[in-house]
């Protein structure tokens, strides 16, 4: 695979992980729910979501890097390389960062009500 294959589906990775990790992590927080209230240990579903929400902005990171790589300018209606790469790149943070912030709602969901009530 050649670099640009590689940092192609770098880029693609970094738009669908945070969605993935979000959706992940509200599907297995639910399936959790009634192991965490029958053995009252709570503490399962703060694990699960730090490490999705560390995904989630795993992918930000991932996404910010090439950008910084590709020049920090807003995206422009070229055809080169550099141009998708931006364009890429600021789509995945935008996304990265509107996931993280919903499973940082989550863990503060969590946190103030509880798993069973």
């Amino acid at each position: 695979m050649t670099a640009e294959g590689r940092r192609d589906l770098s880029l693609i990775t970094s738009i669908i992980a945070g969605p993935l990790a979000l959706l992940t992590n509200l599907e297995v927080s639910f399936a959790l729910v009634p192991w965490v209230c029958a053995n009252r240990w709570q503490p399962a579903l703060h694990v699960v979501n730090v490490v999705f929400l560390l995904v989630a902005a795993g992918s930000v990171w991932l996404a910010w890097s090439y950008w910084q790589e590709a020049g920090r300018e807003w995206p422009d209606e070229g055809t080169a390389a550099p141009s998708r790469t931006r364009f890429m790149a600021v789509i995945g943070i935008v996304t990265g960062i509107i996931c993280v912030l919903q499973i940082l709602g989550m863990i503060i969901t969590t946190l103030i009500l509880g798993a069973c009530q």
